[in-house]
This record gives C-alpha cells, structure tokens and sequence, in this order.
C-alpha cells in the first residue's frame, strides 16, 4: 500500500516536472524567436544608427582639429601672428 502510493506520487511527479519542462522549453524557444524577429527587423535602423554614430565621430575629430581652431580664431578677428606676439610681449 505504501509501496503504491510510493510509486503513484513518482509517476505524478514526474509527469508534472517533464510537462513543466515542456512548456518551459517551449515558451523559451517562442520568446526567443520573438525577439530574434524583432532585432532582425530593427537591422536596418541599427545600421543607420551605426553610420550615424561613426559620421559623427569623424565630425567632431575634424572639429577639434587645429585648423578648426585656427578658422574659427580667425573669423573672430584674430590671427596666428597677432596670437605669437601678445605671447612673446607677456613673456
């Protein structure tokens, strides 16, 4: 009697941990495919965003040039000769 209940109880057991681990692996499997789907649909935006970025780091690195500099010092009216004379006169 013991023996059965015993035995009974594994059966249940192990019915309820392989239909648990079914339903688990397959809910897995469909959530994966789900965002699988949706980054494969947002590619081409992550590609527009990675030329994006990249376009903008060349931007800046050309911005912080020391031409840039220099035409930007110009156009308020300064010049390189004007900038190495007020430095060697506050020497």
């Amino acid at each position: 009697m013991v023996i059965n209940q015993t035995i009974q109880g594994s059966w249940v057991f192990g019915l309820v941990f392989v239909a648990t681990y079914v339903v688990g692996a397959i809910s897995g499997y469909v959530m994966m495919e789900s965002q699988r789907a949706t980054v494969k649909a947002l590619s081409p935006v992550l590609t527009e965003v990675r030329e994006s970025e990249l376009e903008h780091r060349t931007t800046s690195a050309v911005d912080g040039s020391l031409k840039t500099v220099n035409d930007w010092a110009r156009s308020r009216g300064w010049s390189q000769l004007e900038m190495k004379k007020t430095y060697v006169a506050s020497r």
